[in-house]
């Protein structure tokens, strides 16, 4: 996910005119519109809880225990934030937030003022402001997860060739070496080296060289099969 991305996201929460929060799996506090924070004098890096009535953190913690494992990723809650003296019921409507292999990261909630007067307008475009939410969370998590596989296959590869790289090696072997002495299986291992490499640098440029690279790499790798690696 791209800086502006992230910075434009964390400005759609923070000027919010409704309670919205951004929550690790832990219940602290990511991120929080002005309307949250200013409610409960509270800031990111806190607990949830602690803006609670503490007479409700019982029960606040079930729901989060529920929501976590629960096949449903969404659900309502009436949570009691502690404002000075008083007890101040939020109606709260939270989405857990998954990660790629569906182990709960997080959660993502907006709530209002509980008031019986509220109209059915302004519970529908609670709604239709949840399903934006939910997109927008789906949206960023989808960046995430395509910016962590960059990251992944950048890590691995080797940039000059698109060959896996002595990471990539060292994670092969420590997977093959062990299946082959298990099984009792050959594994091998050849090394190459591109002979009078360094006078073509010397002689030809440097673009020349990494010229050769890419093809020697492009023609082992035509050469191998689908179950061999290729690393440089």
């Amino acid at each position: 996910m791209s800086g502006s991305s992230i910075q434009l996201s964390r400005l759609a929460i923070e000027k919010n005119p409704d309670h919205v929060v951004m929550l690790g799996v832990d219940l602290t506090v990511k991120e929080a519109s002005v309307t949250f924070t200013e409610a409960t004098q509270g800031k990111p890096g806190e607990n949830f809880t602690s803006f609670l009535d503490p007479f409700t953190v019982t029960a606040v913690d079930k729901f989060f225990g529920q929501l976590k494992t629960a096949e449903d990723v969404s659900d309502t809650c009436q949570m009691h934030h502690r404002v000075g003296d008083r007890s101040v019921p939020v109606e709260y409507t939270w989405v857990r937030c998954d990660d790629e292999s569906g182990k709960a990261v997080g959660f993502f909630g907006i709530g209002r003022d509980s008031d019986p007067r509220m109209s059915s307008a302004d519970g529908d475009d609670m709604v239709s402001e949840l399903e934006h939410a939910r997109s927008e969370v789906t949206r960023m998590k989808h960046e995430l997860d395509g910016l962590r596989r960059q990251v992944d296959n950048h890590s691995f590869s080797d940039v000059l060739t698109g060959l896996g790289n002595r990471r990539f090696v060292m994670d092969r072997l420590n997977t093959e070496l062990p299946r082959a002495i298990r099984y009792d299986e050959p594994l091998t291992v050849l090394l190459m080296d591109i002979d009078h490499l360094g006078r073509i640098n010397d002689e030809h440029g440097h673009d020349l060289g990494d010229t050769v690279i890419r093809e020697v790499a492009e023609m082992v790798r035509q050469q191998v099969r689908t179950t061999d690696s290729v690393a440089r």
